[in-house]
Parts: C-alpha cells; sequence; structure tokens
C-alpha cells in the first residue's frame, strides 16, 4: 500500500527540469561579477546616450497664419487714430494677395491689427514682404511706432523654445 502511494510521484531528472525564466535568473544569480559589469555597461550607456548621443528638442516649432501690428500714435483722440493709421492700413493690407481677413482696433494712442493669412502662405516671409511695402509707400505717418510681426507660438521674445 505505501509502494502504490509513492509510485506516482517522479523522483527522477524529470522532475527537476527549469523553466527558461529559471535558467535566466540562476545564470545571473550564479554570476554576480558577470552581472554587475552587464549593468554597469547599461548605466554608462544610458548616460551617455542622454547626455551626448541623443537629439534632444524642445516643442516643435508650431506656424500660424497670423501676423499682428501693435503700435502707438500719440495723439489721444481714438477717431484720428482709426482714421490715420487703422483705416489705411487695413485697407492696404486687405487687397494683397494671400491676405484672408483683416482685423483693426483703434484706442486713444495705439492700434492693434490682425492678418489672417490663407492656407497656402508662409506667414513669415509674406508679413516680412508686407513691412516693407507699408514702409516703403509710408502708408503710416511718421509719428506711428510699430511693427508688422508674423504671429509665433511656442517662443519666448528671445526666440527660445518655451520652457516649462
Amino acid at each position: 500500500m505505501i509502494l502504490k502511494k509513492f509510485q506516482g510521484k517522479k523522483t527522477t531528472k524529470e522532475s527537476k527540469k527549469l523553466q527558461p525564466s529559471q535558467r535566466l535568473s540562476l545564470f545571473f544569480f550564479n554570476r554576480p561579477r558577470a552581472t554587475a559589469a552587464i549593468l554597469l555597461a547599461i548605466l554608462v550607456f544610458g548616460i551617455a546616450s542622454y547626455a551626448t548621443l541623443l537629439k534632444r528638442e524642445g516643442f516643435p516649432s508650431i506656424k500660424t497664419p497670423l501676423a499682428i501690428s501693435q503700435g502707438a500714435y500719440l495723439v489721444n483722440d481714438a477717431k484720428k487714430v482709426d482714421r490715420e493709421v487703422a483705416k489705411p492700413l487695413n485697407d492696404f493690407l486687405s487687397k494683397e494677395s494671400g491676405v484672408k481677413t483683416v482685423q483693426t482696433q483703434s484706442f486713444d494712442n495705439f492700434y492693434v491689427a490682425t492678418v489672417l493669412y490663407e492656407e497656402s502662405v508662409d506667414a513669415e516671409s509674406r508679413t516680412a514682404e508686407l513691412q516693407k511695402q507699408v514702409e516703403e509707400r509710408k502708408i503710416l505717418p511718421g509719428a506711428v511706432t510699430g511693427k508688422l510681426e508674423p504671429f509665433k507660438f511656442g517662443f519666448t521674445n528671445r526666440g527660445d523654445d518655451m520652457t516649462v
């Protein structure tokens, strides 16, 4: 009776066969120096990759189809600013190719103009062209300060990528 009880159990090498994950663990457990060397190599490669090998960038630049002009015209009269600055600027910009809409606002001593370009237009180059034309044609009075500049999203005033 006792023999029957133990006959069902395997006592050969079959019962001692290890799984692949167990063999991998024992490989590293039995070789502590090799394990330490491999971990050290991975650590050094990781630090080298982070410090020099991998290209790091900030946020990607986002091109917006906008240009904004803000300027001062110290006359203390919103109607005069509208008549001498905002309206001529709006009329000129609205007729130019690639410009979808122009919106201007006049206040007592300053103005704001927002230009929305069509999707196919490169806002930076077109804004530079329009600013040059405004200066050459003397559309604005000489006392007006301000410049038409493309709207940049994700940059600081110095031109750096936005920092968090």
